[in-house]
C-alpha cells in the first residue's frame, strides 16, 4: 500500500510539474507577444509623428508634386529618422518577428503619408 501511495504521489508530482512547465510558456509566450504588440506601437507612433514633422518641416520648399527620386529621398530620410529614435531594445523585439525593419517601417511611413493626404483632401473641402 506504501508503494501504490508513492507511485500515486510521485504521478501526481509529475503532472504538476507538466502543468507547470506549460502554464509558464504560456505566460511567456503572451508576456512576449504583448511587448511585441507595444514595441510595434511605439514604431507606428513615432513614424507618424516623423512624418508629421517632415511634412510640416518641408511643406513649403517642396514642390506640390514630388518626383520619384524626392519621394525616395524623403522616405530614407523618415526611415533613417524613426530608426535612430527607436531604442535598441525596441528594434531588437521587433526584429524577433520582423526580419527587414527598415521596410517595415518603409511601408508604414507610405501608410501614413496616405493618411496625411486623405486628411488634407478632406480639410479642404
Amino acid at each position: 500500500m506504501d508503494q501504490i501511495t508513492q507511485v500515486g504521489t510521485m504521478l501526481l508530482l509529475s503532472g504538476l510539474l507538466y502543468l507547470l512547465h506549460h502554464g509558464v510558456k504560456y505566460l511567456r509566450e503572451k508576456t512576449d507577444n504583448e511587448l511585441v504588440k507595444g514595441a510595434l506601437h511605439t514604431i507606428e507612433e513615432t513614424i507618424y509623428s516623423v512624418v508629421c514633422e517632415i511634412n510640416q518641416t518641408h511643406r513649403k520648399s517642396l514642390p506640390s508634386k514630388l518626383s520619384d527620386p524626392e519621394k525616395e529621398s524623403l522616405k530614407t530620410m523618415a526611415i533613417e529618422e524613426v530608426t535612430g529614435m527607436l531604442s535598441d531594445d525596441v528594434k531588437k523585439m521587433v526584429r524577433k518577428n520582423i526580419k527587414n525593419l527598415d521596410g517595415y517601417i518603409g511601408g508604414k511611413i507610405e501608410m501614413a503619408v496616405k493618411k496625411q493626404k486623405e486628411r488634407g483632401q478632406d480639410e479642404e473641402k
